[in-house]
């Protein structure tokens, strides 16, 4: 299972390699969790990617941490975006229903 994610302002990544970066990719980054806790909740090889991303006709530098190595760049950034987009989507269900949780975790709770 591949992961897409924004990582918390303080978590700390030591640097194995940095990639090419091209168009609005402002870094691209294999790393590894640097902090005492990650580093040992989390072993594998991970990438690191800035990019400008546009948010509300604003452009804005956003950074994303996954675990898929072979993903470009702008993918990762995209996949992060339509990840946000059903965030909104089961936010908006969940206000329309008036339900406090969602509780499904399978295709057929959603259907």
């Amino acid at each position: 299972m591949f992961f897409v994610l924004r990582p918390k302002r303080k978590m700390l990544f030591d640097v194995v390699k940095e990639l090419p970066c091209k168009g609005k990719v402002l870094r691209d980054a294999l790393v590894r969790p640097a902090g005492v806790r990650t580093s040992k909740a989390y072993t594998g090889p991970l990438r690191l990617v800035t990019a400008l991303v546009t948010v509300d006709g604003v452009e804005r530098e956003m950074t994303f941490v996954t675990n898929n190595t072979s993903w470009s760049a702008r993918t990762v950034a995209e996949l992060y975006r339509a990840r946000w987009a059903v965030e909104l989507f089961f936010k908006e269900i969940k206000q329309t229903l008036q339900l406090r949780d969602f509780v499904g975790t399978n295709e057929k709770a959603v259907k």
